[in-house]
């Protein structure tokens, strides 16, 4: 089977970059994406009140931060909504293994606050710790992209987004077919099975009907079906 490459072209000097991830790699850079799914928290060790008393105070303080920590940090509740949410997914992302084209998705869609955001990233990692399952050999496979953008985002604002994610330069002049085209050959060699798409939630005039910017997310389908073969989106209600 053939791969379409591209590379996109290298800033000249002087010529600003796109942004770069933030230094502690959120969750839409890969470095992020993989620190969230390896990401187990561990109980500290409790200490009985004859050692509890013999610490300092820096000491106390360590140890109780220690607590804290860990409890803020404890596993999500598998809850219906969730499971739903991971068993129909990833029934889709089976069905979608051979289809060349109607690549089934799913949208996710609720009133804010309701955990959409946290079903969509527990399906993220519930199917790559599956797959490094199947694929404990494959150390440079990327099974899943995360990406967030608003609901009235240009194709190149998502396209910059999934660059983003892998790590891809994106400089100021780099056209839309430029940037799509380093996406799709990047996700097709590191096996990229699901694509989530969170929309944030952002009430303002232009995401509102007849709004020049409303309905994008139309033009958005072609990076969507090429990025990989899955397709998970995440929408507000009332959203185009």
């Amino acid at each position: 089977m053939a791969v379409v490459t591209a590379v996109l072209p290298v800033p000249a000097a002087g010529e600003p970059d796109s942004e770069e991830p933030a230094a502690d790699n959120p969750l839409t850079t890969k470095e992020g994406w993989r620190r969230f799914v390896d990401t187990e928290p561990s109980p500290p060790v409790l200490l009985h009140a004859t050692a509890l008393a013999s610490l300092d105070a820096a000491q106390r303080a360590g140890y109780d931060e220690a607590r804290i920590d860990y409890h803020a940090g404890l596993p999500l509740v598998n809850t219906p909504v969730i499971r739903q949410v991971i068993g129909t997914s990833r029934l889709l992302i089976q069905l979608n293994r051979h289809q060349v084209s109607a690549r089934r998705g799913v949208i996710i869609s609720g009133a804010s606050g309701t955990g959409k955001t946290t079903a969509l990233s527990q399906l993220g990692r519930a199917h790559e710790l599956a797959a490094r399952k199947r694929h404990p050999a494959d150390q440079h496979r990327l099974p899943v992209v995360y990406i967030t953008v608003p609901p009235a985002a240009t194709p190149r604002m998502v396209a910059i987004e999934f660059a983003r994610f892998f790590g891809l330069p994106a400089p100021a002049r780099a056209n839309l077919t430029d940037v799509t085209n380093a996406v799709c050959a990047t996700a097709a060699r590191t096996k990229v099975d699901l694509v989530l798409v969170d929309f944030t939630d952002r009430r303002d005039p232009q995401h509102q009907p007849g709004h020049p910017g409303r309905g994008r997310g139309v033009r958005h389908a072609e990076i969507f079906r090429r990025a990989a073969a899955g397709d998970v989106r995440l929408r507000r209600p009332g959203r185009g």
